[in-house]
């Protein structure tokens, strides 16, 4: 029994050891590499035992593994610059996923509540509207439907008010909930009339609905001072935006995947910091602060080390499982799943979607976010299935080509790709209409 006892508090210890560098190395692997930097000055601004390595002084193979007694050194060199980027990067404005990632945070959900908001915040389109079904997003995800609506419906109750809906009208419908007017005329006619609200048809809806042209005025007008794009209130961080996007990941023509260039600055454990513990020179409280902090300026270096491997590791599996994207682009992508994924891999389907979230891939084809080399089948006549993203662009295809005194409808639409041996519903086909932006025939 004693034997017992002496063997669980062992393993007590080295969970209690560990805990922090997991924690620290899931918190990194999910940032994009924008978020990087603010974050390497903050720790270097924050954090006495973490310092910059000197350009003449080569990096160490294993900074992440330095002793607590290494050998005294100088302390690291001042960066103005440095300093100013950090000041500025506090001060700058949230973008939308940043805004939502904080609340996530604060939100109580189970793990696999958390797991599937933090996917939709990384799907959210340049207004702040879900760009996948539920289902699709199960079926990359590997989690069940049913928690991919409750994090849905988590995510709608966030600030702004109208975010993650499945579409324009839905978004509407939500920020006149936030106002306690779901029961109000404008809500009514949201879900019950909107082809006659988008004609603006004022008499013929104040007949259908039994009240004066007045009160329907009022209430378009109350419709119409609803922010229709929640999202663009904050800082843009979409690839179709002006903001500068850093590519994590580099595509070359050949097939190759390698890190995109990466402004951080190498680091180590302070070794002046380190001298200090080994000549005994601090009290006890001073000595456990020190011990806390180069723990700390091991785990980042770790995660940094750690990430930049997952994300390799990750990247190649993907395109190896899409061998058409470089000859066909988006059109030439087959399903995916980040199940698949993780088989691959042999990584949890939690850390495929992290290193996944938010990260960008600079290719022959443009920069795109990873996540689009993931999608949900969709049946094919031919005994094959094609992805929804390659579906998606080629109802962009068809729109853009169409005849301009023949506008294709949605029947139309889902008529030709099922000639084409895709069978996709009409519903459907308009969810992927709103996801290109694109309006209905009759609007076009």
């Amino acid at each position: 029994m004693p034997g017992i006892r002496q063997q669980a508090a062992a393993v007590q210890s080295q969970r209690q050891t560990l805990a922090p560098r997991a924690i620290e190395s899931l918190r990194i692997l999910r940032l994009p590499a924008v978020e990087l930097l603010p974050l390497v000055q903050e720790a270097l601004k924050a954090n006495p035992a973490l310092e910059e390595i000197p350009p003449e002084q080569p990096a160490p193979a294993d900074a992440g593994e330095l002793d607590d007694a290494a050998p005294p050194a100088s302390s690291a060199p001042g960066d103005g610059e440095a300093h100013d980027r950090l000041l500025a990067s506090r001060t700058a404005q949230p973008t939308l996923r940043e805004h939502l990632r904080r609340q996530l945070a604060l939100a109580t959900a189970g793990p696999e509540t958390q797991a599937a908001a933090a996917h939709l915040i990384d799907t959210l389109d340049g207004n702040g509207h879900l760009t996948e079904t539920a289902a699709e997003t199960a079926a990359e995800t590997g989690l069940s439907e049913a928690v991919v609506r409750d994090a849905t419906r988590l995510l709608q109750t966030f600030d702004p008010a109208g975010i993650a809906a499945g579409s324009l009208r839905d978004s509407l419908l939500l920020q006149l909930a936030a106002r306690n007017r779901s029961d109000s005329l404008a809500a009514r006619i949201l879900r019950e009339q909107l082809p006659l609200l988008e004609r603006r048809k004022t008499e013929k809806l104040a007949d259908v609905l039994g009240v004066s042209p007045a009160r329907v005025r009022e209430a378009v007008a109350e419709i119409t001072a609803l922010d229709p794009a929640p999202a663009r209130r904050f800082a843009p961080d979409t690839p179709d935006t002006n903001r500068h996007i850093e590519p994590d990941l580099v595509l070359s023509p050949d097939g190759t995947v390698s890190l995109g260039e990466e402004r951080l600055p190498p680091l180590r454990v302070s070794e002046s910091c380190a001298g200090l513990i080994a000549r005994d020179a601090l009290n006890a409280g001073d000595l456990a602060y020190l011990r806390a902090r180069i723990r700390d300026a091991r785990a980042l270096i770790g995660a940094l080390a750690q990430r930049r491997a997952t994300l390799l590791k990750v990247a190649r599996a993907i395109l190896e499982a899409q061998p058409g994207f470089l000859r066909n682009g988006v059109a030439g992508l087959r399903p995916l799943t980040m199940a698949g994924i993780a088989a691959a891999t042999g990584l949890h389907e939690t850390t495929v979607s992290r290193a996944v979230a938010g990260k960008f891939i600079a290719t022959p084809r443009g920069t795109l976010p990873l996540r689009r080399f993931f999608s949900a089948a969709l049946p094919s006549g031919e005994g094959g299935a094609r992805s929804a993203a390659a579906v998606r662009e080629r109802v962009q295809d068809l729109i853009a080509a169409e005849d301009p005194d023949a506008r294709l409808t949605d029947e139309a639409l889902r008529e030709k790709l099922a000639a084409e041996g895709v069978r996709v519903s009409r519903r459907t086909l308009a969810k992927y209409r709103e996801v290109l932006r694109i309006p209905p025939s009759d609007a076009r």
